[in-house]
Formats: structure tokens, sequence, C-alpha cells
């Protein structure tokens, strides 16, 4: 499973994702990296979803695609894949923001996970058809998570305890969904 996403996960993401990929491997060609390697780093925000999406795809006996399918546009639909970005970029002056970051690190990644288990066990068609219906079946709930990250993104500064409140929102909808 992690071979198959590794080799056509440029086939999964969406195209906004893809375009950031190819942006982020053109910067680091004109840096002087390689070709190679310039895709691999380009890459690795992409490939770190791999554990999640071929875990949900064999938990609910289903082609690594079509959890991918779901899992990168249900990402960008609720802002997780920007929400783990901010995770990353998250300052750590000492041990304990380290264990911090990886908790909510973690955190994140089991709930994109476990949602679009959820989603997948619950509706079928496109992932667009999915997301919708779950958005539809949901409305007010899932409304508030994706206002809040908006509200977020909106801030010139993301810390701890904003991102701690996105994530337990998150929690509470995944609790929802099930």
């Amino acid at each position: 499973g992690i071979k198959q996403f590794k080799n056509n996960f440029k086939d999964y993401i969406t195209d906004a994702d893809a375009l950031a990929r190819s942006r982020s491997e053109q910067a680091l060609l004109k840096k002087g990296f390689g070709k190679r390697l310039s895709s691999n780093l380009a890459s690795l925000p992409f490939l770190s979803a791999a554990l999640d999406v071929v875990s949900v795809a064999n938990k609910k006996n289903i082609d690594v695609k079509k959890a991918a399918d779901v899992y990168f546009p249900l990402g960008k639909f609720l802002n997780l894949l920007w929400l783990q970005s901010m995770v990353e970029k998250l300052v750590v002056d000492n041990q304990w923001h380290v264990y911090a970051r990886g908790g909510l690190r973690d955190d994140l990644s089991n709930h994109h996970a476990q949602l679009t288990a959820s989603l997948l066990s619950k509706y079928k068609g496109s992932s667009e058809s999915i997301i919708q219906a779950w958005s539809q079946d949901h409305g007010q709930k899932v409304k508030n998570v994706k206002d809040m990250m908006m509200n977020i993104k909106s801030e010139k500064q993301v810390d701890y305890p904003t991102i701690m409140v996105a994530i337990n929102s998150l929690s509470h909808l995944v609790a929802a969904t099930k």
C-alpha cells in the first residue's frame, strides 16, 4: 500500500496541492538542488499522509486511491492540510514544545484519518458527493469547524492554544460523524 501511494500520490492530491508541490520543487531547483532531491523534498508533505491513507484503505478494504480520493479533498475542504502546515511551523523552545507539537500532529493526523474512514463507511459515490452529503447531514457542526478554520487562517500568528482549540473542535466533529 505505501509503495503504491508513493508511486501514485500525484494522482491523488488536489490540483491546488499539485501546483503547490510543483512550485516548491521549482524553488528548490532554483536553489541548486538536484532534480530527484527537489522532487522528493517537495513531495514530503504529501507522503506523510501515506500511513493514514493506506491504513484507512486497509481497514475499509478499499483501494488506496479511493481512500486518497476522499482524504485529500476532505483535508482541503476543512483546511486540515493548512492546519498541518501550521503545526509544523510552531516554535519549539523546549522539550515540552516538542511533545506538544508531536501530540498535536498525531491528533490531527488521527482525526483526519478517522473522519475519512467514517465518510467512506457511511457514504458512497465520488469524493465530491461524499463530502457534500456528509456536510449536509452535519451542517452546523461542519460549518462551525470551517468558520473557525477560516478565522484562524486570518490570524497573524497561530500558536499552540489556537491549534489545540482547532483540533479539539475537529475531534467533536469526528465523534458526531461516527
